[in-house]
């Protein structure tokens, strides 16, 4: 990952989410959430720095149709980015609180989510 000033940032490059004795760290990040994919649904298992609303819709959980972006990560992308939210219509409520992008990478073990 670059670590220098000026380096050049890519998906890879441009953050990093790490856990350390329970606590989560965050990178290059000044809100976020780190979900977890269970029973046909993503939830967020921690968040930092979203306002309360989104948060706690966050963490209820939701169920991607096909054709959202996030389905991607089902199907077994690499990563998904969605650039303008507002062309997301399940993603339009984060737009409401101030989210205008997204970046998923998925964590992987023996290729399942």
């Amino acid at each position: 990952m670059p670590s220098t000033p000026g380096a050049d940032r890519n998906v890879t490059g441009s953050w990093r989410l790490a856990w350390r004795s329970g606590e989560t760290i965050w990178c290059g990040f000044d809100h976020g959430s780190l979900q977890i994919y269970e029973r046909e649904l993503f939830r967020a298992v921690a968040v930092r720095g979203l306002p309360e609303p989104l948060a706690d819709r966050l963490r209820e959980g939701f169920r991607p149709n096909p054709q959202n972006p996030m389905a991607g990560l089902l199907r077994g992308d690499r990563f998904v980015h969605m650039p303008d939210l507002t062309l997301v219509e399940e993603a339009r409520f984060a737009v409401e609180y101030g989210s205008r992008t997204v970046l998923c990478v998925p964590l992987r073990k023996d290729g399942v989510l």
